[in-house]
């Protein structure tokens, strides 16, 4: 966590960092024209937030940047939940689909790997459901925890 977020104030500030690995990331990894771009609408009544490592609104590509030792295979960036929500918010803010959703991953010996992905109106509903259970089960609980 702590070298995802300083990868991210690396590229977001354009600034050197201490560690060696955070550098050589900031050269190869794709660039976006908007760094941490906070994607917000509000989806059946549910304000939806997301804050996108890399954004395109030319082009309507998503970018996710994964720091770590994770091995990211393309089944794993097809089924990542957090690129189906930041599309789910898209596709119901600017009404289309995003063109492109990419996940770049870094591995802690510097290869990178960069996925493309999509999702479909299936993908968005069914994480919608969930959404909608997850915050029905938070108002039920701050009912019992307020009465």
């Amino acid at each position: 966590m702590r070298l995802g977020k300083e990868l991210a104030e690396a590229l977001e500030l354009n600034r050197e960092s201490d560690i060696s690995l955070i550098n050589y990331a900031k050269i190869f990894l794709p660039a976006y024209p908007k760094r941490e771009f906070e994607l917000k609408h509000k989806i059946n009544g549910i304000v939806m937030l997301g804050k996108l490592d890399g954004f395109d609104p030319k082009k309507r590509i998503i970018g996710e940047y994964k720091l770590g030792n994770t091995k990211w295979s393309q089944r794993m960036a097809d089924k990542c939940d957090q690129l189906t929500f930041y599309e789910t918010i898209y596709y119901f803010k600017y009404k289309r689909p995003a063109n492109f959703l990419w996940l770049h991953h870094i591995n802690l010996e510097g290869q990178i790997k960069s996925f493309i992905t999509c999702r479909t109106m299936k993908d968005r509903y069914c994480l919608l459901y969930r959404v909608n259970n997850a915050w029905e089960g938070i108002k039920n609980l701050s009912k019992k925890f307020y009465e």
